[in-house]
């Protein structure tokens, strides 16, 4: 899929220096609710999306990572919102314990606004029980007990953070920005930075992710007018209610095509 190859690449880049990504979405500003890979909902509407990523670091790397966003000194972070916690219910944000914050939505004729997910500190709270098991049920189970791998995933149940964050400007942000910051000694940064930079253009090209439609996306929007991929769920769809409004843990997966479950397997 595309979202694969826009995001693969940069994905890939981040977990070879210890963000282990289980989750990701680019973001998309006022694609056609027919994108057969990004769409949702009701014809003739439009889609938008928050860019978010929630991975699995050390305490070195989050520490790195957050103290990166939050020294000030790069004005695109002030967009970033983040949440980290361990196992022990360590919580670190820059967010209230009230924030909720929608990260995809939907515009349709006639109806309110759509929020089928959300990103909030209680249901991230809550999640990160189930997220640090999955550690020991799926993979520290398979190897011996003590021995290497046993011990490596031990460690990461034990110290690791779990981490989210939100690229609250889903126009110009660049969620990747701050990787950037802490990987800038890095001998191939600017390979790194090359990497990245073509990822969110070719999401920008793709997904209308300007005030106006572009070319690229007028002709997106023709091939995709008599997609057929979510009409099954528009007979179902009821846009007087948003019975789908649940919190991030419970709406994986059932509108965000961008799910990476190859690490924890999350169904």
């Amino acid at each position: 899929q595309e979202t694969l190859s826009f995001l693969l690449e940069p994905l890939k880049l981040i977990n070879s220096f210890g963000f282990l990504t289980i989750n990701s979405q680019p973001q998309v500003n006022g694609a056609p609710s027919t994108d057969p890979v990004i769409g949702w909902g009701h014809q003739n509407g439009y889609v938008y999306q928050k860019a978010y990523l929630e991975f699995f670091c050390s305490k070195t790397q989050c520490e790195r990572l957050l103290s990166a966003i939050d020294d000030g000194k790069d004005a695109q972070f002030a967009t970033l919102s983040y949440q980290a916690i361990n196992m022990a219910g360590k919580l670190k944000s820059n967010v209230s314990l009230h924030y909720v914050n929608a990260v995809t939505w939907g515009v349709f004729s006639n109806c309110e606004i759509l929020q089928p997910t959300i990103v909030d500190p209680q249901s991230f709270i809550a999640w990160k029980d189930e997220a640090f098991s999955l550690w020991s049920t799926l993979w520290q189970s398979i190897y011996a007990e003590h021995s290497k791998s046993w011990n490596v995933i031990q460690d990461i149940q034990e110290n690791w953070f779990l981490v989210n964050l939100v690229e609250n400007d889903y126009i110009n942000g660049n969620i990747f920005a701050p990787f950037l910051r802490v990987l800038q000694d890095e001998k191939d940064f600017r390979h790194i930075k090359d990497v990245v930079t073509s990822s969110l253009q070719s999401q920008r090209q793709i997904w209308c992710s300007s005030t106006r439609m572009n070319g690229a996306c007028a002709q997106r929007t023709k091939k995709t007018e008599n997609v057929s991929l979510r009409q099954q769920n528009d007979k179902e769809h009821d846009c007087k209610t948003q019975e789908n409004t649940d919190s991030k843990s419970s709406s994986i997966g059932n509108h965000n095509p961008y799910v990476d479950k190859s690490v924890l397997n999350i169904n």
